[in-house]
């Protein structure tokens, strides 16, 4: 069934010239790196188990999708935002357990289709889902980063000849003083 090295399991309409494919691949991450000499917690534990699934439709509608629990030992650095904070960083539900790893689960999911043209040419896109969203290149960006967790979204891509526009929806979540980590936030929302 491995049709790709990359792909644990896949389905595929035509095996040479495929319109339609349909994959499923097991997410394992475990990695840990020792205490630091000094006694100071910088090491790092990460056990997280999930699985993707992603694929086409008759070269129009593509989807992705993934699950994974994370059980996370953080270092210091990371804790004490944590602590300071309230929040989890890439994470929206979590929970932290008393000198102990922090768990939660990842969860995203999207859908694009064409609206208008077709992908390689001029063409106005729709993506629609719960996902990061990130504007701008390098690392890190001044207006939206892929720090925050996942959350709702919708955009509309177009490419006209040598000019490209975007269009974002976005739901955004306030987090105020408190937060435990398991209690609903009241919502804002993006417009870009």
């Amino acid at each position: 069934i491995f049709k790709n090295g990359a792909w644990f399991w896949s389905w595929a309409s035509d095996s040479r010239n495929p319109k339609s494919f349909f994959v499923i691949n097991p997410i394992l991450d475990l990695n840990s790196s020792p205490p630091a000499p000094d006694g100071e917690l910088r090491w790092v534990n990460s056990n997280t188990r999930g699985a993707e699934v992603f694929g086409t439709i008759e070269n129009k509608i593509g989807f992705y999708s993934s699950i994974a629990d994370n059980l996370n030992r953080f270092p210091a650095y990371i804790n004490r935002y944590i602590d300071t904070f309230g929040v989890t960083p890439g994470a929206t539900w979590w929970a932290k357990y008393q000198g102990g790893p922090t768990n939660y689960w990842a969860y995203r999911g999207y859908f694009n289709a064409p609206l208008i043209g077709e992908a390689s040419s001029n063409h106005v896109m729709l993506t629609a889902g719960h996902d990061k969203q990130k504007i701008g290149i390098g690392q890190r960006s001044l207006f939206l980063d892929d720090f925050a967790p996942p959350s709702a979204f919708m955009r509309l891509n177009t490419k006209l000849g040598p000019f490209r526009y975007q269009n974002l929806w976005k739901k955004l979540t306030v987090f105020g003083d408190g937060f435990s980590g398991s209690s609903v936030l009241d919502s804002k929302y993006l417009i870009h």
